[in-house]
């Protein structure tokens, strides 16, 4: 059972100098795996940085659709959201439910279910889908 969906668009032009930006600065939203493979390569990074941020993005909507509210607080949920890349693997959202618990009570069936992410980037846009799916009853 499908218990929320979320999808976000972001035009990369607008992460082009973020591969610059002060560690302290980006940790603010971005995990150290996220930063250390955005910067990889300085001419992904500003596509490596949009798309991850969507993901934050898209899960921050999906979450408010399973929770059925229009809003709680982002900000401070991004540094508890990490897009996992690894080798050969496809990217995976990883996320510290204990802090965001602490910000917003969420359903023990959120905190549970299955974190479906889809990324892309072309044509100067990012974007990422995500699902949340109830795995047990």
């Amino acid at each position: 059972m499908i218990l929320g969906i979320g999808i976000d668009l972001i035009e990369i032009d607008r992460f082009a100098l973020w591969h610059s930006y002060p560690l302290k600065r980006l940790q603010k939203v971005f995990s150290e795996h996220e930063i250390e493979y955005s910067r990889q390569e300085v001419e992904l990074s500003p596509e490596r940085f949009a798309a991850r941020f969507a993901a934050k993005e898209a899960l921050y909507k999906a979450l408010c659709t399973a929770m059925e509210q229009t809003h709680f607080p982002f900000a401070a949920t991004c540094s508890s959201i990490h897009v996992v890349q690894r080798e050969l693997q496809a990217p995976r959202l990883e996320i510290d439910w204990d802090t965001l618990q602490q910000l917003t009570p969420l359903p023990k069936a959120i905190r549970e279910a299955a974190i479906h992410l889809s990324l892309t980037h072309s044509n100067g846009v990012a974007g990422a889908f995500v699902v949340l799916e109830k795995l047990y009853d």
